[in-house]
């Protein structure tokens, strides 16, 4: 089944954010927000799936490659430009372009493309990277972009977003000289990724349980 998420779960999705004219980025990422948000990852890495994105949809489970395809198919009926890209992981080793081999494809992400900007890659299975930065998991390696039959090409994923970390803090001595008051805390990009799955998890995060 070569058909994304029911158009009329969209359209109501982007009604309800009032996104119906809005530009194409800003329409992706409410997709891209949504699909991992109503998607389970089966903790499986792979770079195919036996799922048509259908059975994917009905399930609302998949592995890597089936959650992104979903997220593909559904940004293309939207009319936004994104591809497949083939991807190797971190914990997985090194994709060499010159003399590449399929085993080290360990996954599936999705690239949008924008003339004369950097490239979007985007992995719903993912429910914690903010939409802007590419996923931690395949950064600093080589991905292979399939647009079509006779057209591919090599994409080297960089991360060009600093990690930022801010305390503000308001308090003040009382009466018995004891500091009291309240810390805000502000992280972005890979940081706040990783305090987003802390929280999600709570004492089961692997911090935890080093």
């Amino acid at each position: 089944n070569d058909s994304g998420i029911p158009r009329k779960v969209i359209i109501e999705l982007l009604k309800s954010k009032k996104l119906q004219n809005a530009a194409p980025l800003d329409k992706a990422k409410a997709i891209f927000d949504f699909v991992r948000k109503s998607m389970t990852w089966n903790d499986e890495s792979s770079a195919g799936t036996w799922s048509d994105n259908s059975e994917t949809w009905k399930l609302r489970s998949g592995n890597s490659a089936a959650i992104n395809l979903l997220l593909l198919r559904t940004l293309v009926q939207e009319g936004i430009t994104a591809y497949p890209m083939l991807v190797g992981l971190r914990k997985s080793g090194y994709v060499h372009k010159d003399y590449p081999v399929w085993g080290n494809f360990r996954s599936v992400v999705v690239v949008i493309e924008q003339i004369g900007k950097e490239k979007i890659l985007l992995d719903a299975s993912d429910k914690f990277t903010p939409f802007s930065i590419p996923p931690y998991d395949v950064l600093n390696n080589y991905g292979y972009i399939l647009r079509g039959p006779k057209d591919a090409s090599w994409h080297y994923a960089v991360g060009q977003a600093s990690n930022d970390e801010t305390a503000y803090i308001k308090a003040k001595l009382d009466s018995a000289g004891l500091l009291r008051g309240e810390i805000k805390t502000r992280y972005n990009n890979y940081a706040q990724a990783t305090y987003r799955e802390m929280k999600a998890d709570g004492p089961n995060y692997k911090i935890f349980n080093a």
